[in-house]
């Protein structure tokens, strides 16, 4: 196993807790891991809404309004996302910009 390999098999498995989205998509560039599974792990605000290149309040408002996919509350004040469910809420936007506007 070379030494990219064992980077991104200790990435995967969670041992590194956060990429950001650049690191994340030139891992799946290099490995091809977009037919891959995503593994899913838990994610906070920030993170997603990294992933997604908006700000953090804007974030907040596309769950807010129905959007984006809802929050698992780990507490009162404690909000995390599903890794998974974010991507696929990020592919599922992309799906969208191929549609034609008439």
């Amino acid at each position: 196993m070379s030494l990219e390999q064992a980077i991104v098999d200790r990435i995967v498995e969670g041992a590194v807790p956060r990429i950001t989205a650049e690191v994340e998509r030139k891992i799946r560039e290099e490995f091809s891991l977009r037919k891959e599974p995503i593994p899913d792990r838990l994610i906070d605000a920030r993170e997603a809404s990294t992933l997604c290149g908006i700000k953090r309040g804007t974030w907040y408002d596309l769950v807010k309004g129905g959007y984006a996919p809802k929050a698992i509350s780990l507490s009162d004040t404690l909000k995390r996302w599903k890794l998974s469910e974010v991507m696929e809420y990020i592919e599922q936007r992309q799906g969208l910009r191929d549609i034609p506007v008439k």
